[in-house]
């Protein structure tokens, strides 16, 4: 989340945040590149983005311009319950789980793949 913010206006002047700003409020918005033969046409705009930044770092997000123009408003900001990190430990596996992990490794691989006219896998 944090290089997402920091490159906000790094190859244009203020015009990639404005465009989050619009697509919160699902205002129309015009995509025209150089190099596209034509304009890209999106009525009610709508994205979701997902992802984790450090909560050091959250405060630096929300300097200058950000704070006023409501972008920061405009997060949803979750902090999950803290969580007892499992101890590494000696144990040996119960013979069924083990079992079942086999399982699931071997119908990986021999699992068939499908091909494309060219001969190549195809996802």
């Amino acid at each position: 989340m944090s290089a997402w913010f920091k490159n906000f206006n790094r190859y244009n002047n203020g015009s990639e945040e404005q465009f989050w700003l619009s697509v919160f409020s699902a205002k129309t918005t015009i995509s025209d590149r150089k190099s596209a033969k034509s304009s890209i046409f999106i009525k009610r705009p709508y994205i979701s983005v997902i992802g984790t930044i450090q909560k050091n770092i959250l405060g630096e997000l929300a300097k200058g311009e950000r704070s006023s123009n409501g972008f920061i408003d405009r997060i949803l900001f979750v902090m999950p319950n803290l969580q007892q990190k499992a101890r590494w430990n000696d144990k040996e596996l119960p013979a069924d789980i083990e079992q079942e992990w086999h399982t699931i490794i071997d119908k990986f691989i021999h699992l068939e793949c499908n091909y494309n006219d060219k001969g190549e896998v195809e996802p």
